[in-house]
């Protein structure tokens, strides 16, 4: 029986009733966030990652970007030369890998710079530092493939957060065959979208 004034402390019991879901939030996540696009560029989807990944920093997160060398919107590559580079930034670990950037849009050119930001993005997964959730973003479509792969690979789980759809732009853009991988494209994204994705505008 407890004296009129003394403190109430939980018991065992009491203290198993917390969720998971709680203590999931409650603790620090290792964050792993995969995109095409992210700082120093200023258009797009760069800004709203940046700003996401920044948040979740400067809250207690560990956070990792796994993303390209800047080249939008100008289609430029600012590799410099460089296979890959490693660098922090507003407290943001920055895992960076080189990739083709087309010079002109076409379905083709479109394709090759998809398959080399999943081919060479791919060698970001293989770290001994394993993320307890994934965060993908499309476009570009390998942003979401990459995603998709970090998660079946570390057993985590992930979402797609959309920027714009690519099926539907590359049926309106009017560059050379965007009709014909429009379909494929929108396949793709209707798989992520499976995956209980976080949605954006």
């Amino acid at each position: 029986m407890r004296s009129a004034g003394s403190a109430a402390t939980a018991g065992p019991s009491e203290r198993a009733r917390s969720s998971p879901n709680q203590e999931f939030a409650l603790r620090q996540l290792r964050v792993l966030v995969s995109t095409s696009y992210y700082w120093p560029e200023e258009a797009g989807s760069a800004p709203y990652l940046t700003g996401l990944a920044e948040h979740l920093s400067a809250v207690g997160h560990d956070v990792v970007v796994a993303t390209g060398f800047a080249h939008y919107p100008d289609w430029r590559s600012g590799a410099q030369g460089k296979l890959a580079a490693t660098e922090t930034h507003n407290g943001v670990r920055i895992v960076r890998r080189w990739h083709y950037v087309p010079h002109t849009q076409s379905a083709a050119q479109r394709a090759l710079y998809e398959l080399s930001l999943v081919g060479f993005g791919a060698t970001t997964l293989f770290r001994r530092w394993r993320p307890d959730v994934v965060v993908g973003t499309c476009p570009s479509l390998a942003g979401g493939m990459l995603a998709a792969a970090a998660a079946r690979r570390y057993g985590a789980p992930y979402g797609i957060v959309f920027q714009d759809l690519m099926g539907r732009a590359a049926l309106q853009s009017g560059v050379s065959g965007g009709a014909r991988v429009a379909e494929l494209v929108k396949s793709g994204e209707e798989t992520f979208l499976k995956a209980q994705p976080v949605q954006g505008s």
